[in-house]
């Protein structure tokens, strides 16, 4: 029983950061994407 409730959270956790990562509103794909484009324009602007 207690071996079946870890299981279980183990699979929810994944469900969980699998969404974080790949899901399309909010996720860290997304802020990664607009820090990395802030990161450019900077580096644009300091080489200009």
């Amino acid at each position: 029983m207690k071996d079946m409730i870890i299981t279980v959270g183990m699979i929810l956790l994944a469900c969980i950061l699998f969404g974080m990562i790949a899901g399309d509103h909010d996720s860290l794909r997304t802020g990664a994407k607009h820090v990395l484009e802030q990161a450019i324009r900077q580096y644009e602007g300091m080489t200009a």
